[in-house]
């Protein structure tokens, strides 16, 4: 909806702009057959054919084809190039988004700087992400976490927990013990 109003807007100022412009050309056009004393006509005239000439300047170009069509194919060749230049590829670690630990299966993320998000534990069973008894308090210790797709239970995992397993992740990372990891994906 935003880049509507402002296309919309941009539109009205190219109208304006290019009203104006008119504007001031029908009014030098009669200004000059005024002063000049000459028929609004041959004015007119004189207008069109000075117009026609600087069109006709601009698209006449000076320099020899084989010129121009080398340098639209270097062109060519160059964005090619660089449309089809791989990516540098991630770190192997980057795929190392899913493990173990003690009793629960976790996921996570990294970020754009390769620190961890999102880490949430996981059922063992089908994957889905755990829910808690007590939605108020993810971390509460007098409740459980269940699975919403299969119904099993686990116990409760504390900030210390989670704080923990981010620990061991990196660890695993600069390591390179999260290779032998059998949710790894090479």
């Amino acid at each position: 909806m935003k880049n509507r109003k402002l296309a919309s807007s941009r539109i009205k100022r190219v109208i304006i702009w290019f009203s104006s412009v008119m504007l001031t050309s029908l009014l030098s056009v009669l200004i000059t057959a005024f002063v000049e004393k000459i028929n609004l006509f041959v004015a007119l005239l004189l207008v069109l054919k000075w117009i026609s000439t600087a069109v006709l300047f601009v698209l006449t170009f000076r320099i020899p084809v084989w010129i121009i069509i080398s340098v639209v194919f270097l062109v060519f060749i160059l964005v090619k190039l660089i449309a089809t230049r791989k990516k540098k590829p991630d770190e192997p670690w980057k795929q190392y988004k899913m493990d173990c630990f003690k009793k629960w299966l976790f996921e996570w993320k990294y970020s754009i700087r390769g620190g961890i998000i999102g880490l949430e534990a996981i059922c063992k069973k089908c994957k889905c992400l755990l829910s808690s008894s007590n939605e108020r308090h993810y971390h509460d210790p007098n409740r459980h976490l269940y699975c919403p797709n299969c119904d099993s239970k686990y116990d409760s995992i504390s900030n210390k927990m989670l704080s923990d397993v981010k620990k061991i992740i990196i660890n695993r990372i600069e390591s390179g013990e999260y290779k032998s990891s059998p949710y790894f994906k090479k």
